[in-house]
């Protein structure tokens, strides 16, 4: 896979719930980080994301990074493109 994804989301966040399973549907392969685990939030706030699901997809290839704060698969449909 030309791209990683990792997503930061909560189980109490409707729209992480709908992100998560959209990706398993689309069988798109991600990192699943819990914020409600105290060293995953440490991680999550040096990015100083405005909210969740807050996703980080990086190319493998150039390393370049997108960031998107919320549940947009149109775009994370054109980011994988």
């Amino acid at each position: 896979m030309k791209h990683e994804v990792i997503v930061y989301r909560s189980d109490s966040c409707s729209y992480c719930r709908k992100l998560k399973d959209w990706l398993e549907q689309n069988k798109i392969l991600f990192t699943d980080k819990d914020i409600e685990n105290q060293e995953i939030y440490s991680e999550f706030e040096k990015f100083n994301a405005q909210g969740i699901p807050f996703i980080r997809i990086i190319d493998k290839e150039d390393g370049k990074e997108e960031r998107i704060v919320g549940f947009h698969p149109e775009v994370i449909k054109r980011i994988l493109k």
